[in-house]
């Protein structure tokens, strides 16, 4: 499915249980998770607060980091098809080209005032594809059926 399909298509999670017990037992009140499983579904819903509540505002490398780590480990994986690699890469890549160019508007003082800024481009705040990348991490936990050790990037701070 292309991404314009999957932008209107209302996703419904399939491992949602996954995701709660990850979300519960897996990742910390503050700070990265120690497992794979956590850290991924940490960074997804980094991305989808940044997004969703302040409009890619604060992007900066650590967001678009959370974009190609999440999408290289799930497409490492080979219970995925690769059609579902496709649509976790086309997924993830849109994303970090939404937070890019709100970068980019942002930190340009020298537009023109009449410059055509395209505030869809600028933040995807819609659940249903942070659902699909969310899921894919339930999936993990529930095909490995255990904690994969994530070891902690002292240098990252979100």
């Amino acid at each position: 499915m292309k991404l314009e399909e999957l932008k209107k298509f209302k996703y419904k999670m399939k491992y949602a249980d996954e995701c709660n017990y990850i979300m519960q037992n897996m990742i910390p009140e503050s700070g990265q998770a120690n497992s794979l499983q956590g850290e991924l579904l940490r960074e997804c819903e980094k991305l989808r607060d940044e997004a969703q509540r302040n409009g890619n505002y604060n992007w900066d490398e650590w967001f678009e980091y959370f974009c190609i780590h999440i999408r290289d480990s799930l497409c490492e994986e080979k219970f995925f098809s690769e059609e579902e690699k496709q649509i976790f890469t086309d997924t993830l890549n849109y994303f970090k080209y939404c937070g890019e160019y709100a970068k980019f508007i942002i930190d340009n003082d020298d537009l023109p005032d009449d410059y055509p800024v395209d505030l869809d481009r600028i933040a995807y705040i819609d659940d249903n594809l942070y659902d699909i990348i969310a899921d894919a991490v339930g999936r993990m936990h529930y095909e490995y059926k255990r904690e994969i050790p994530y070891t902690i990037n002292p240098d990252m701070y979100r």
